[in-house]
């Protein structure tokens, strides 16, 4: 945090008489998942007199570490900066006087990847409070993530792509009924990112993803990072090249080459299911076209005979007229050999007729069989 900008609604005199103001907070992270919220406090702002314009030096900047990952965090994450009024000495919060939210989104497009501080502001939000107006700003800067952290949030999120599938398995295990509605393994998650994708940005050894195959997963359903088997190969495109690299320069391949083995590997696995996966539906295709070519001939005709309407009915005249008796305007049946009437216009330069209109000389007779 590097300064404050604050205007109050009433001033400070009105709210603080009889003590010294003076402005503290806390700086927390908020996180918003379906309705939830979640708030992790990082640590406290230091007490300071009451001014319009806050700058804090070098000893009393406050440097928070959070973790984000916009291509990959579901839930909203916030950085929340509470400015709260107190009194001096021992500060201790009598009135909040707002709050400044960054998005860490935001921040991290923000910011640039060689690792340079990025000056940001943001306007006082929405929130109830004493403050009118206010500025915040901070620096922020992109950081490499500990190891350590990496290997743990991936051990997480494979314990829980591993117990989506058991539950799908699960479910299709308890359907013993013919016809019973089942699960397959094609879930798609933010911008159609599927279980395939998880498990191979996860470095699954194989067991996961060959789980998924069998339960109907689709190694070329599309995404925004491309299909699952596009994906793959475009990892093992950019490991063989950094293994390339660091091989021109003398150091240790040991890790890359393992990497593409395991890829090369998931290839193989999502090219053999998914030809099995064809294989299989060729043959009921094979089944139902047998099944229609062997039925009788009558069935096929059936539907168009029974859309024919009944004598008598007010219907649209079908292509087969012969096998339709026509009717006249009111819906009576008419006379087998009997013309139908024609009702002509006063200028006698057009005739109307039940179905088509015609464009015919006056001139014409209206009992003209040609015309009926």
């Amino acid at each position: 945090l590097n300064f404050l900008d604050m205007e109050k609604t009433h001033g400070v005199e009105t709210s603080m008489i009889g003590r010294e103001p003076t402005v503290g907070g806390i700086i927390k992270m908020r996180i918003e998942n379906c309705g939830d919220t979640e708030e992790v406090v990082l640590g406290n702002l230091p007490s300071r007199t009451f001014n319009e314009h806050i700058l804090f030096d070098s000893n009393q900047m406050k440097t928070f570490t959070v973790h984000n990952n916009s291509h990959f965090t579901i839930e909203k994450r916030e950085l929340v900066i509470d400015i709260d009024e107190g009194k001096a000495n021992y500060f201790v919060p009598v009135d909040r006087l707002g709050s400044f939210i960054f998005e860490l989104d935001d921040i991290e497009e923000e910011c640039g990847s060689d690792g340079s501080w990025k000056h940001l502001l943001q306007s006082l939000s929405n929130e109830r409070g004493s403050l009118s107006r206010g500025k915040a700003g901070i620096a922020a800067k992109k950081c490499r993530v500990e190891g350590e952290y990496i290997g743990r949030k991936r051990l997480e999120a494979l314990n829980l792509l591993k117990d989506q599938i058991k539950k799908i398995e699960s479910f299709n295990n308890g359907q013993s009924l013919p016809g019973s509605p089942r699960l397959s393994a094609n879930i798609q998650g933010v911008e159609g990112v599927s279980l395939l994708h998880a498990a191979i940005q996860l470095k699954d050894d194989g067991s996961l993803l060959k789980e998924m195959m069998k339960l109907g997963a689709d190694p070329r359903a599309k995404s925004q990072l491309g299909t699952p088997l596009s994906y793959t190969k475009q990892l093992l495109d950019r490991t063989t090249e950094k293994e390339k690299h660091l091989e021109r320069k003398g150091q240790s391949v040991t890790a890359q080459r393992a990497r593409c083995l395991q890829l090369k590997n998931m290839i193989d696995m999502m090219l053999s299911g998914d030809q099995s996966s064809l294989n299989i539906h060729a043959a009921e295709g094979n089944r139902k076209k047998a099944s229609v070519d062997a039925a009788p001939k009558r069935l096929l005709t059936c539907v168009s005979e029974a859309e024919l309407p009944a004598a008598g009915d007010i219907a649209t005249v079908p292509k087969k007229k012969k096998s339709v008796p026509m009717t006249t305007q009111k819906g009576l049946p008419l006379a087998p050999k009997e013309a139908p009437a024609r009702e002509t216009s006063v200028s006698q330069s057009n005739i109307s007729v039940c179905g088509p209109a015609s464009s015919t000389s006056g001139s014409t007779s209206a009992n003209d069989p040609k015309r009926s």
